[in-house]
């Protein structure tokens, strides 16, 4: 029995005689896995274990962690514009904070959120002064800001379902440190690929 069990198993229990063939009842075939988890549950989830992911940006080639990327769509004077900024912690207010964040307002030539994936920004400041602006990248808390001065951001899309971007950094920002305020600017290289959760705007 041991036997013909195992040439069941095999496929090839008809070499046996019809005899026992006919005594020896074939197996039900095993029933078929059902997945109870949809292609697009299996994306979110994906989606969801990427965005949870640190922002990696490299300054000065020194790697910097920084909360998720989120990045809001918004409709300006029939233009889109695109707010990419760190998801912070509801402590990153306080004065106390050092933690890393950035925060871009990128004006886009594009009309159609549909068409953020072919979009780019690029950003020349006209001088290498300090400008009082929330724009920039800040490393422990306020103690450095950087300024954009010759920077390009571009994107490229992932699964629509997904809300997810990559975003793909570059340039020079200027770094001021907040203990030498009277101190120039350093120009740094900066660059980022990392992904971003897309959110739109009413308009």
């Amino acid at each position: 029995m041991r036997w013909t069990a195992l040439l069941i198993l095999l496929g090839i229990a008809p070499i046996i005689g019809c005899e026992r063939e006919q005594q020896t009842a074939a197996p039900a075939p095993p029933p078929t896995a059902t997945s109870t988890t949809t292609p697009s549950t299996v994306s979110a989830s994906q989606s969801a274990a990427i965005v949870a992911k640190p922002a990696v940006i490299t300054i000065d080639y020194q790697h910097f962690d920084f909360p998720p990327a989120r990045m809001r769509l918004r409709v300006e004077d029939d233009k889109i514009v695109a707010l990419l900024h760190s998801d912070d912690p509801p402590e990153a207010i306080e004065d106390t904070y050092t933690g890393n964040s950035f925060y871009l307002e990128m004006p886009l030539e594009i009309s159609d959120r549909s068409e953020i994936a072919s979009a780019e920004w690029k950003f020349k400041a006209p001088t290498s002064d300090r400008a009082e602006s929330a724009n920039g990248i800040f490393i422990e808390g306020m103690r450095q800001q950087l300024q954009p001065f010759d920077v390009q951001v571009a994107f490229e899309a992932q699964d629509p379902a997904t809300g997810m971007m990559t975003v793909y950094l570059s340039g020079h920002f200027l770094l001021f440190d907040s203990k030498e305020p009277a101190a120039p600017g350093r120009l740094v290289l900066v660059g980022a690929r990392f992904n971003a959760k897309v959110e739109s705007s009413p308009q």
